[in-house]
């Protein structure tokens, strides 16, 4: 009975990639979350205790070229006891601080056989 299952989905599949037909470009999005157990940033360090890294973008069409916008934070995961060797971007007064947020866009279009980006990213 597995192998009939298995069988199966393997033409159904193969039917699915030859039988695929070219769509218009649409709006992509993504989600991300990363856990790091402190946010060092070109090699100065922000936190020592464990942070989540929040990211969220959409991408779409727009003629020839790609417009990007989206956002990542930094976030404390803890709460910190006010010890000398505590260090935390946002004070850490309480657990679930938003420590920092990066809103940003670009503007992708293919040049030849390479793709030119540019955007801007706000620090906050």
């Amino acid at each position: 009975m597995q192998r009939a299952k298995v069988g199966g989905a393997a033409v159904l599949m193969v039917g699915a990639l030859l039988g695929a037909m070219p769509v218009q470009a649409q709006a992509t999005f993504g989600v991300d979350l990363d856990l790091f157990s402190s946010y060092v940033w070109r090699g100065l360090s922000l936190t020592n205790k464990p942070v989540a890294q929040p990211a969220l973008w959409v991408s779409f069409p727009a003629g020839n070229a790609s417009i990007t916008v989206g956002g990542w934070a930094n976030v404390d995961l803890g709460q910190y006891d006010d010890l000398a060797d505590d260090i935390s971007e946002s004070g850490g007064s309480s657990a679930l601080n938003l420590a920092e947020f990066n809103p940003y866009a670009e503007v992708s279009f293919p040049v030849g056989r390479a793709t030119l980006t540019g955007g801007a990213t706000g620090y906050i």
